[in-house]
C-alpha cells in the first residue's frame, strides 16, 4: 500500500512582509507574549515568492475572501495594523 504524503499544517497569528527586487518574504509565527513588540522569536517559518507569484497569490487570496465574506460575513479588521502596517 502506498503511503500518503502529509502535508504539514501551521497555524500563525502574525505575518511580516518585506520585499525586494527579486522576492517578496513572508515571515510567519505565533505572538508569544501580547503586551511586547514583535521579535525574531514569534516567527517560525519564513515563505519566499517571486514578485509574479506574490501577485497572484494576493489574487487568489482576495478572491477567497471575497468569497467568505459572502458566505459568512464581511471580516472585521478595524482593530488590525495600527502599529505597524508591514506586520500583522
Amino acid at each position: 500500500m502506498e503511503e500518503v504524503k502529509r502535508i504539514p499544517i501551521y497555524y500563525c497569528n502574525v505575518v511580516q512582509v518585506e520585499a525586494g527586487a527579486f522576492d517578496f518574504e513572508f515571515k510567519l509565527g505565533i505572538k508569544k507574549k501580547r503586551n511586547v513588540p514583535l521579535g525574531e522569536d514569534d516567527f517560525d517559518f519564513e515563505v519566499i515568492m517571486s514578485p509574479q507569484h506574490a501577485k497572484m497569490f494576493l489574487k487568489v487570496l482576495s478572491e477567497v475572501v471575497d468569497n467568505y465574506e459572502k458566505n459568512f460575513g464581511v471580516i472585521n479588521v478595524d482593530f488590525v495594523g495600527k502599529d505597524n502596517s508591514s506586520n500583522v
